[in-house]
């Protein structure tokens, strides 16, 4: 009597064949998880399905219980300590992927709008839940220094002198309306976007960046540039 049992299908899914070595079966996981990666519009089962089937294939004992018994006693077995204490095991052979955006996010705007007084209050604020809302889609950050040299002459810095200079920055103009605009497409309106690095072989992580459609700012032209004239004193020193 045939088994029913399949045992194929971990083999098929990472696109190798059942006689295949440790190093086959590692790079073709490193191939397909790059490509199937759901934030490029990869499928979130079948990617599951490829670190199932690497959490299984590359770990010596799980492969012989998969061959012999299939999917349900291979995905039973207990995993291997850490080798150090304190550590976290990511012998499962699953990324440690960390979604940076789903701790600080809260559903409805935030976590300040379920202690917002009441509407009709006399203290509600109607664009209170949308400031804590879009706030806290971009991260908190400086504005970058605007460095420019300015030559002037020993004669210059002995007797004293004024100087002015063009600097040209990007600023959100007064006449920008956030209810009205259009959201960055390249972001989503969040104003950020996340991108996945390989830190070793099969296993990602990610990082929150500046989108670059926008520039931060979460709109398209929700930044124009501005000039403005600068004046600098040099303190006589006589």
């Amino acid at each position: 009597m045939e088994s029913s049992i399949d045992t194929t299908r971990y083999y098929n899914t990472l696109q190798i064949s059942k006689t295949a070595t440790q190093c086959q079966i590692r790079d073709s996981y490193r191939r397909l998880i790059r490509q199937n990666q759901p934030e490029l519009g990869g499928d979130i089962d079948f990617f599951q399905l490829i670190k199932q089937a690497y959490n299984v294939l590359k770990d010596p004992e799980k492969r012989n219980l998969y061959d012999r018994y299939g999917e349900t006693l291979a995905l039973s077995t207990s995993p291997r300590p850490s080798s150090r204490p304190n550590q976290p095991n990511f012998q499962s052979g699953i990324p440690p992927f960390c979604d940076m955006g789903a701790f600080p996010y809260f559903p409805f705007g935030g976590l300040s709008n379920f202690m917002s007084p009441p509407p009709g209050s006399r203290d509600y604020d109607p664009t209170a839940r949308y400031s804590s809302q879009h706030d806290s889609d971009r991260p908190k950050q400086k504005t970058r220094p605007i460095r420019k040299d300015l030559p002037i002459t020993l004669e210059d810095a002995y007797k004293g002198i004024t100087k002015s200079f063009r600097i040209k920055r990007r600023v959100i103009p007064e006449s920008f309306d956030a209810y009205n605009a259009q959201k960055c497409q390249r972001c989503g309106g969040k104003g950020t976007q996340k991108c996945s690095t390989e830190t070793s072989p099969g296993e990602f992580t990610q990082r929150v960046i500046i989108c670059e459609g926008c520039l931060g700012g979460r709109y398209i032209n929700s930044q124009v540039d501005e000039t403005k004239i600068v004046q600098v004193i040099v303190i006589n020193k006589s």
